[in-house]
């Protein structure tokens, strides 16, 4: 694997939000990877409804974890439950997805896979304000750029570029071992002892997500409002892998070393008005453009 900034920054991998965010300002993702960012409202309003919403068909294993293995297993898990969700109802959300970028692992959540007209479409709910009206280009730029990112990532798995072998030896699975109190609990919910370690139920895992419809090249991104959860707009666009290729080419440059992290250009200041390091006063480059604009 990659290192290129990752130890810098004290991460392991690259999620698929880091990539998006790049997209409306990578000093700002520099500085949620360096600095603890606080949660808005607005985050926190958007959290519980991906909440609600992943209630109404996600199958959440009752086990406790104990320990990281436990969690790993737990996902894997539940990730089998998504795919088994989709094949039988048309729908699945919240699929935690891991591929490579670059040599750079990459992880990340789908929230949504919906099966229409034989094909299954990448959905991303965004929560907004209905009051807000469309969205700005750079919000569907950020937005497009994190919904083609998902299906690169689970095309790669569905065709074996990234494989189960690959999975394995990225996450040490051979290494992780489940806490006894877990084990006693997948015993009690009646697992099957053959599955009852993460080797097993990771491959089975890798194996469910063969059995989805085609991966569509049409991508879902649907704007929610954050009071009445009422769809306020759907936007459907197309996969374009070259144009997917020039964004990717553009921000790897920043987690290869090769450039500095960039603020939004002058005439884009505007994006600095919502944002949590301005308001804490650190960022330096936030603080400049609204210095010359008083």
């Amino acid at each position: 694997m990659r290192k290129g900034i990752l130890e810098e920054l004290n991460k392991s991998s690259v999620t698929v939000t880091d990539i998006a965010n790049q997209s409306w300002c990578e000093y700002k993702v520099f500085l949620s990877c360096t600095q603890k960012e606080g949660q808005t409202k607005a985050m926190r309003i958007g959290e519980a409804i991906h909440m609600n919403l992943q209630k109404e068909v996600y199958k959440e294993l009752s086990v406790e974890p104990v320990n990281y293995p436990d969690v790993f297993y737990k996902n894997a898990y539940e990730n089998i439950m998504t795919m088994k969700s989709v094949v039988e109802n048309g729908k699945g959300r919240e699929l935690k997805i891991e591929g490579d970028i670059d040599g750079f692992t990459i992880r990340g959540k789908i929230d949504e896979l919906l099966v229409e007209n034989g094909e299954t479409i990448i959905v991303e709910n965004k929560t907004t304000l209905k009051e807000n009206g469309r969205h700005t280009d750079a919000m569907r730029e950020m937005h497009s750029v994190q919904a083609m990112v998902y299906r690169m990532l689970f095309k790669d798995i569905l065709e074996k570029r990234y494989t189960f072998k690959r999975y394995y030896d990225t996450n040490g699975v051979g290494r992780m071992k489940l806490s006894p109190q877990f084990i006693q609990g997948l015993k009690e919910i009646g697992i099957k002892d053959d599955m009852m370690n993460i080797g097993a139920i990771c491959l089975s895992m890798f194996e469910s997500y063969q059995q989805l419809p085609k991966i569509s090249d049409t991508l879902m991104i649907r704007y929610l409002d954050r009071v009445s959860m009422e769809v306020v707009e759907e936007v459907r666009i197309k996969y374009d892998a070259q144009w997917l290729k020039n964004i990717l080419d553009r921000d790897f440059l920043f987690w290869n070393k090769k450039k500095s992290p960039e603020p939004v250009p002058k005439e884009e200041s505007w994006k600095c008005k919502s944002c949590y390091f301005l308001k804490i006063r650190k960022c330096s480059f936030g603080v400049s453009y609204l210095e010359q604009q008083s």
